[in-house]
Parts: C-alpha cells; structure tokens; sequence
C-alpha cells in the first residue's frame, strides 16, 4: 500500500499544478466489523486491529495529502476473536468475497436480509462507518463514490437505497460532512471475477443485446433527487413490501427519526 499513498501523492501533485482549484481524494472500501460480544475485551481489541490492518491504515496514510475522503460502503460483519485459527483466510465463505475464517478469528453475518452477493443488508453500519471518518479525520469532507447491492430482481434495492439513505440523513444531520452521493450503479457492470452474474445496476443489461430496462429502483432514486428529499409517507408505500416497510420503520424508530426530511 505504500506504492498506492506514494502514487496518489504524486497525482495529487500533477493535478495541483495544472489546476490548484481541483479537489483530489482517495475512495476507500470501508467494511465495517463490530465485535460479536461488545463485553468482551478480546473481540473489541481484534476488531479494531483487524479493521486496522484491513481497510483504516490507508486512510489514515492518505487523508492528510486529500480533500475529500471517498467511502465505498457495502455491507458490514461481526467479529469474534479465535486464537484456533491460524490460517490467513479460509476457502470456506459466508458471502461473495468473505472467508468464514481469518487469522485469529471468525466473521459472522448480522441477522439481516442479504443481497444476491451474500452481503448483509446493515445500513446502521452505514451511519457508524460515517459516524468513524467523521470523528477520526477531523470532519473531513465525505463523498459517497459507491453505495449499492447486487439484486438482479430488484426486490430489495429500493430497501436497501431508503434504509441507507436515512442513515445518511442522520449523520448528516450530527453534523458529518457530506458533500456527494453515488449509487452503485447506473448500469450493470462488468465484475472481475463474477462477470455478469451480478446485477448493481439502478438499469437492467442484457450482456448479450446491450438491451437496457430501467428497474423499478430507479424511479425511487430519481424522485428523491427530484424532490430534494425523502418522504417517509409516499415513498415506502409505494415502493416497499409490507415486510420491508415494518423493518424500514424500526430502523427509523432506532436512529429516531420523523415522518420527513430534506435528503
């Protein structure tokens, strides 16, 4: 990773020189992993070591030379210390990309709705990923360079963009600094190792055709953008099942929010 700040640093530097106005930052992974047992001392230590090691030393390598910090937030775990584990990672997955095992340790999903990748569905681990940057890096500016989940039915993006939209709301109403959000993505992508098999997109591809089809998803996002902000008394309704709009309103009651707000 010192090759990445030294890189960055260097780019930052040619970019500054042609114009000094241009704002330059890194965009980060940031996957956030909370102790399973918050009473215990060893889960606590190993998570902040392990989040440490995983994603939060190269921020802190390369805020200083930024100005912005960029988050890419998907989804989030729990981690429970295990001194039996001693290989890196295991074959064994809990989700597209995540080992069951790492050294020392095991990571374990929340008891929350998954995307088509296996990635848990947590946007209060959206607000305390903010809430980090925010308090860590001295209220830096934040953009938002990728905020999603695959789902090629499209059941569950509209949740999913609601939930982690209040969630962003609220850190912003405690004062974090944020200055853009982006959904992952417009269009399906290419991922590297999965190809198409996973569907981000806000529109349909066909691969094969290049056909596009706007999902349902889509029109949530664009009339919160039109309107300027989220209305919790239209918006579920008309885009949620019943089932996700009860679980929408006790992540509502639990960062205590009101029936609207300016997004």
């Amino acid at each position: 990773r010192f090759r990445l700040k030294e890189a960055h640093e260097e780019a930052r530097a040619v970019l500054k020189r042609h114009n000094p106005n241009t704002r330059v930052g890194v965009s980060h992974i940031l996957t956030i992993l909370l102790p399973k047992d918050p009473q215990s001392v060893l889960d606590r230590a190993y998570a902040v070591l392990f989040s440490y090691i995983n994603d939060t030393n190269y921020i802190r390598e390369t805020y200083k030379n930024s100005d912005f910090i960029g988050l890419d937030f998907y989804s989030g775990y729990y981690l429970r210390f295990n001194p039996r584990n001693l290989q890196l990672a295991s074959e064994e997955r809990i989700a597209y990309g995540v080992p069951k095992k790492v050294l020392l340790g095991e990571l374990l999903k929340p008891e929350t709705e998954t995307s088509d990748s296996g990635w848990p569905i947590v946007p209060e681990f959206f607000l305390r990923a903010l809430r980090y940057l925010h308090n860590t890096f001295g209220g830096m500016e934040i953009v938002i360079a990728e905020n999603g989940l695959a789902d090629a039915k499209d059941e569950k993006r509209s949740f999913y963009i609601l939930t982690h939209l209040i969630a962003l709301w609220k850190a912003i109403e405690e004062g974090v600094d944020v200055r853009r959000y982006m959904h992952w993505t417009s269009l399906d992508n290419f991922e590297w190792s999965e190809g198409y098999r996973l569907k981000f997109g806000l529109i349909g591809v066909d691969p094969k055709t290049g056909k596009r089809t706007i999902r349902n998803s889509a029109k949530l996002l664009g009339e919160i953008a039109r309107a300027g902000e989220i209305d919790m008394d239209t918006l579920p309704d008309a885009y949620l099942t019943d089932e996700q709009r009860r679980e929408m309103d006790k992540i509502v009651k639990r960062l205590g929010i009101g029936s609207s707000f300016s997004a």
